[in-house]
């Protein structure tokens, strides 16, 4: 029997009710897991998935670090947790700094950012209680180490396939094989007329090329040319010119 994939849900403003009866009913369909996309309140979905499912494994996949401080997350984390059975899996990142700019929100130095931030919540367990496995958002090498050394899983999104496993390289066998979390959100849509599938797969990924960390990925993956030629079709910033009085 073919093992089915996890699945990806969010909760859209008037469909919540709906989107918490649906998580029932793929746990009921044996999916592998239920994993909580950025967009809405992954943490409010999540929190009602742990009374509305039994067995089933979820999580977010990710919460952007910068959104809340890191005690309020623990707290939130802990609460989850405990009220799941340890079926909750706390998928952190740092997000993108133009998504993070939009909102107002100053993006640091990401690397040393986690680090501080998975510091400061497991600094809060004596007070809050025991943490779900910390899962770190990653897409290139340095962020896949710092998963290794600090937390309990990585995750990708629109990561590509061929070089997964030169990323997976970077996690010791004996995590792979123990119980550190592994997983690549990938957008699919499945239809008969395979051109209307792809334009619909296109628009989903357009957005991903305006933001540079994806298209570093990317290059990284071994696709430059298609990078550079992408960079060369965006947009370029205005620049001022001086003008001298005669």
């Amino acid at each position: 029997m073919t093992q089915l994939p996890a699945l990806a849900l969010a909760a859209v403003p008037g469909r919540r009710k709906w989107t918490v009866e649906l998580a029932a009913e793929i746990e009921r369909r044996k999916f592998q897991g239920i994993y909580c996309a950025s967009f809405g309140d992954s943490m409010g979905l999540c929190l009602s998935m742990a009374t509305a499912t039994n067995e089933i494994h979820f999580g977010t996949m990710v919460l952007p670090i910068y959104y809340r401080t890191a005690f309020d997350l623990a707290q939130s984390a802990a609460y989850i947790h405990e009220l799941s059975g340890g079926r909750f899996f706390l998928g952190i990142g740092v997000s993108h700094e133009p998504s993070n700019r939009r909102l107002g929100v100053e993006t640091g130095k990401p690397l040393s950012d986690m680090r501080e931030y998975v510091a400061a919540m497991r600094a809060a367990e004596q007070q809050v209680g025991p943490l779900p496995p910390i899962v770190l958002a990653t897409l290139r090498t340095k962020m896949v180490d710092l998963s290794v050394e600090i937390g309990q899983g990585a995750v990708w999104a629109n990561a590509s396939r061929s070089h997964m496993a030169a990323s997976l390289s970077h996690i010791p066998a004996e995590r792979q094989q123990g119980d550190f979390f592994v997983g690549d959100m990938l957008p699919v849509c499945i239809d008969d007329d395979r051109e209307a599938a792809a334009a619909v797969m296109k628009k989903q990924l357009t957005g991903y090329l305006m933001l540079p960390n994806y298209r570093n990925y990317w290059k990284e993956a071994g696709y430059v040319e298609e990078m550079a030629a992408v960079e060369r079709a965006l947009p370029q910033p205005a620049t001022a010119t001086r003008c001298r009085a005669s």
